[in-house]
């Protein structure tokens, strides 16, 4: 997407009302260096600087994981702070088979925010859901998440 996009600190369900897609985010180098020293195959796809799009018609989709969470507080709070969630997560992680990135915040439960690589490098939100403390220890031990410090 070569024209700007609008991006937010905070997701706010009414501003997809009026635009079909905003940014929740940019990867930053720290996070491309930090992924690439993981895995040196994401150098061809991942650049610092690219936007992450939400799209529109993924609120329907997140809807489905509303019951998931302890409270529709807390899932309303989660989707609100994605952008919060992708800049600063507590873990990051990597799903090479399904193409995507996957930020973790702990939190009363463990919160994981999905974004979509495209074989161009182009990132887009997927999901949003809910892990077990066990679920987050099982993609660590496989390699697949990472404690982020930055």
């Amino acid at each position: 997407m070569s024209k700007i996009i609008k991006q937010y600190s905070k997701l706010d369900k009414d501003v997809l009302r009026v635009n079909r897609f905003v940014s929740v985010g940019r990867l930053s180098q720290e996070m491309v260096d930090f992924l690439v020293d993981k895995d040196e195959t994401l150098a061809a796809w991942l650049r610092a600087g690219e936007e992450i799009v939400f799209w529109k018609d993924r609120i329907q989709h997140v809807e489905l994981h509303r019951d998931d969470f302890f409270s529709d507080s807390l899932f309303e709070q989660c989707l609100e702070d994605i952008p919060s969630i992708i800049k600063s997560p507590d873990y990051i992680g990597m799903r090479r088979d399904k193409g995507s990135l996957s930020f973790f915040r702990i939190l009363s439960q463990t919160v994981v925010v999905v974004v979509r690589i495209t074989s161009s490098g182009k990132l887009s939100f997927r999901t949003m859901y809910t892990l077990t403390s066990a679920q987050l220890d099982d993609y660590v031990r496989r390699g697949n998440a990472w404690k982020y410090e930055v």
